[in-house]
């Protein structure tokens, strides 16, 4: 039996996984679900909280912990013996855990998962589902496609909701083309792509908002021999700085790792 479990965050050494069926499974408000199963909270606190917003949740249960550390103990344990008992009824082998985030698990492959219900109050359930992952520059990229029903989405663990918010129709845009092609077409298909969109970046052809760098504070470096400073960064940036004054590196290093992990692929199927 695996002991993964024991962890509350695990990273498969895993640079890849291209059309493969990912899955991932979390406690369904384990909180305070772990909380009444060891009688911490009273059932009236608990019906409360089912019901209230996510963030009052988190608040009460911050408060709580600050204020009776063996609440902080009983949740911890309470959460990794839900992971033990998930992984354990479910055969779930060590090759077969991408990741384990406290109280989610995502699994790679088709194995049934049908033990779900830990207790009467602690369950897992499948919160998302993916075709293919990417672990490039310590960013973790999720991505989605079903062609037939027409979706497709990319889940990025790393940068933050606002740094998503400021990518989403630029890198991440293009990162989900690259993706698809790889995917759904074929993977020489996604290296001429890259290869041609590399060239466009270099070259400082692409909108000034494909440089701004990916990662969670997202901005805009400048290079060195243009500021006084070392390590210049701007929120906001002109087709001039563009052209003139931006450090393009960070970003033109994403695509190199994308670029190797293609060509690793397109090898390994020869």
């Amino acid at each position: 039996m695996t002991n993964l479990w024991q962890m509350s965050s695990y990273k498969a050494k895993i640079s890849s996984l291209i059309d493969r069926n990912i899955r991932e499974f979390d406690i369904t408000k384990a909180n305070i679900n772990v909380l009444r199963d060891a009688n911490v909270i009273s059932e009236d606190t608990y019906r409360h909280l089912m019901t209230c917003p996510k963030l009052e949740r988190q608040i009460y249960i911050g408060k709580l912990q600050g204020s009776n550390p063996k609440a902080s103990v009983i949740l911890k344990d309470g959460i990794a013996n839900a992971r033990r008992i998930f992984i354990q009824e479910n055969a779930i082998e060590d090759h077969e855990i991408l990741a384990i985030r406290n109280d989610a698990i995502v699994v790679v492959g088709s194995k049934p998962i049908r033990f779900l219900n830990i207790t009467d109050r602690v369950a897992f359930r499948e919160a998302e589902r993916y075709t293919s992952y990417y672990n490039i520059k310590g960013l973790d990229f999720y991505y989605f496609c079903d062609i037939i029903n027409k979706i497709e989405k990319l889940d990025v663990k790393g940068l933050g909701d606002e740094a998503i918010e400021l990518h989403k129709n630029y890198m991440l845009d293009l990162l989900c083309a690259l993706f698809y092609c790889a995917q759904i077409e074929n993977i020489q298909d996604a290296i001429l792509l890259l290869e041609n969109v590399h060239t466009n970046y270099i070259n400082r052809q692409l909108p000034v908002e494909y440089y701004r760098e990916l990662n969670a504070q997202s901005r805009y470096k400048l290079m060195d021999e243009f500021s006084s400073y070392s390590r210049v960064y701007l929120d906001t940036a002109s087709d001039y700085e563009k052209l003139h004054y931006l450090d393009i590196s960070k970003n033109e290093s994403v695509l190199r790792e994308l670029n190797s992990i293609f060509a690793a692929a397109y090898f390994g199927k020869r």
